[in-house]
C-alpha cells in the first residue's frame, strides 16, 4: 500500500493520521485525499502526533539496524568506580551511531540499574546490534572495563521503515 502513495508523488504533502489500528493507519493527504497504510509483519511503532508534513519509506535507516543486524551481548567482567562519565559517553555514542533515533536505554539491561551493574562488575550490561556494540566497545577499554562480548539475536529480515514528519 505504501508503494501506491510513493507513486502518487505525495512525499512532501501535508497529512493527518485519522485512524490508528494495529495493522493499519488511515491518513488524509491534502493533495490526494484519504489513504490506508497496511502494516505487514510490523516490529514496532512510535507515534508522536497526528499531523505530519511529508513522509518517506526507507530500506536503509538507523531504525532498521535493530532488525537487519545480528545482535551482540556485552557482559561485564570488572567493576567501574565512577560510573557517570562512562554512562554519559555510552549515551552519546549510541545517539551518534543511530543519528539520534535511538537512546542508550533501549539497549541497556532493564532488569538491573546501570550504575549498580557497572559497580558490581558482572552481568549483562547491554544487548544491541553489531554496529552499536562495535562502536561503543572502545569506551570500555578507555575506562578500564573488562567485558565479554557474545553473539545475541540473529538478524530478522529486511524490513522497511515509514517515517512521517
Amino acid at each position: 500500500m505504501i508503494d501506491n502513495l510513493l507513486e502518487a508523488d505525495s512525499l512532501n504533502a501535508y497529512g493527518k493520521i485519522t485512524r490508528r489500528q494495529t495493522t493499519f493507519w488511515d491518513i488524509v493527504l491534502t493533495d490526494s485525499g484519504p489513504h490506508r497504510i497496511y502494516f505487514h509483519g510490523k516490529h514496532e511503532f512510535f507515534f508522536h502526533g497526528e499531523d505530519f508534513l511529508g513522509f518517506a519509506v526507507y530500506d536503509n535507516h538507523p531504525l532498521l539496524m535493530d532488525y537487519v543486524e545480528e545482535w551482540r551481548n556485552v557482559y561485564l567482567a570488572s567493576a567501574v568506580e565512577d560510573t557517570e562519565p562512562l554512562i554519559s559517553r555510552l549515551s552519546q555514542a549510541v545517539a551518534d551511531l543511530t543519528g539520534n533515533w535511538r537512546p542508550v536505554y533501549r539497549y541497556l539491561n532493564s532488569c538491573f540499574g546501570t550504575r549498580a551493574l557497572l559497580q558490581s562488575g558482572n552481568g549483562l550490561l547491554l544487548a544491541g546490534p553489531r554496529t552499536i556494540v562495535d562502536g561503543i566497545s572502545p569506551l570500555f577499554a578507555e575506562y578500564g572495563v573488562a567485558t565479554s562480548i557474545l553473539k545475541g539475536m540473529p538478524a530478522r529480515g529486511a524490513p522497511r521503515v515509514l517515517v512521517l514528519g
